[in-house]
């Protein structure tokens, strides 16, 4: 069974570098592309204004006592953006994604939000896989990051 805890930044800010780290690794795979888009620090720096902003927007991911994943989501205005969707390499096609995304839409409904939108590189065939068979719309490349995707659901 998942259990999902809001992360603790102060204890876990080097879990959630390394899985955000992870996550642009593998939306640009046999690519080192996803380098020109990650700075660690400014991450770091996000995440404490992310979490002022949107207090429960930020979760960790445990089976049985181990850190597997992490979400990252907004939400304002009646929309959520979905930042992370992050499962460890190992815990990826086991089942575990159809929870950690009902737990983000959950939420997002929650704070009243009748869409919500995330990207996803062309590149990262599985994660465009994903989505779309769990009801996301390839809304194509995204107005502000052309190297992305922009995909949104009605909530």
């Amino acid at each position: 069974m998942l259990r999902y805890t809001k992360i603790d930044l102060e204890s876990n800010i080097d879990s959630c570098a390394k899985f955000r780290k992870d996550s642009y690794v593998a939306s640009f795979p046999n690519s080192d592309d996803w380098k020109q888009y990650w700075n660690e620090d400014s991450y770091r720096n996000s995440l404490q204004k992310h979490a002022e902003q949107f207090p429960d927007g930020l979760w960790h991911v445990w089976l049985q006592g181990e850190l597997i994943g992490q979400l990252e989501f907004a939400y304002r205005d009646g929309h959520g953006h979905v930042n992370l969707f992050y499962l460890r390499p190992e815990f990826r096609g086991k089942g575990y994604s159809s929870n950690l995304h009902e737990h983000v839409l959950g939420i997002l409904r929650s704070h009243d939000c009748q869409t919500a939108t995330l990207r996803v590189t062309p590149q990262n065939i599985r994660a465009r896989q994903y989505y779309e068979k769990h009801g996301w719309e390839d809304k194509g490349i995204d107005s502000h990051y052309d190297y992305v995707h922009l995909y949104s659901k009605d909530l």
